[in-house]
């Protein structure tokens, strides 16, 4: 089962310069609680970046994903520079593509569609 991301991603990029920032944050939290609560079960998830996290980030990341989950995690961090920014969370079949490789795959969908 791959959920559809599409409206969370777009408003993350819609708003991530916006004053409506900390609204949007608790909209992503809530559509990834959502989604995580169908990977109950599951202990391992893997993180896939365009570039290394660092020990910080990774500490947050997987904070975040605890919480959720409500178990503990184990996580399998990787680099993949062809996602050109940002990330893919797995966790089971659950997946969270917020990567500008994706966004661009979409953005020529649409436009393939509208012309």
């Amino acid at each position: 089962m791959k959920l559809n991301n599409a409206k969370v991603i777009d408003t993350a990029l819609s708003l991530m310069e916006s004053e409506r920032a900390e609204a949007f944050i608790d909209e992503f939290h809530h559509g990834l609680f959502e989604a995580v609560e169908k990977t109950k079960g599951y202990t391992i998830a893997f993180v896939e970046s365009a570039v290394e996290l660092n020990s910080e980030e990774r500490k947050l990341l997987e904070k975040e994903l605890v919480t959720i989950l409500k178990h503990g995690i184990e996580v399998k961090y990787s680099v993949k520079p062809e996602l050109l920014g940002g990330f893919r969370i797995t966790v089971g079949d659950w997946k969270l593509d917020a990567s500008i490789t994706n966004e661009l795959r979409k953005l020529v969908l649409d436009l393939r569609k509208a012309g």
